[in-house]
């Protein structure tokens, strides 16, 4: 019984049709013409997904703990990093003395 009554009152929170009354179902909406132009709001997600998608995220695990962290930077920044890192083993491997036995 109390089961019942908590789904009758978690659906009539959550605007099921299927619990209001004849007397509160809404009286069918005509709909508008599309638009030319995308609302602003759609606009600002599609930023946002681009914003988002030159950022590149990886997790990294600390020594000592079990939860890893997520750090996320620009593209343009790991790629200089990993060109730096190139360089930097390029160059150390070039001054490497060759030795023979």
């Amino acid at each position: 019984m109390i089961s019942t009554l908590f789904v009758m009152f978690f659906q009539a929170i959550a605007g099921d049709p299927a619990v209001a009354t004849p007397a509160e179902t809404p009286a069918p909406v005509a709909q508008a013409a599309p638009e030319a132009a995308p609302p602003a709001a759609e606009t600002k997600k599609r930023k946002t997904k681009s914003a988002q998608s030159d950022q590149i995220c990886r997790n990294d695990y600390v020594v000592g703990s079990r939860m890893p962290v997520r750090v996320c930077r620009s593209r343009e920044s790991a790629e200089d990093d990993t060109s730096a890192s190139r360089a930097w083993l390029d160059r150390a491997q070039s001054q490497m003395p060759a030795y023979s036995n």
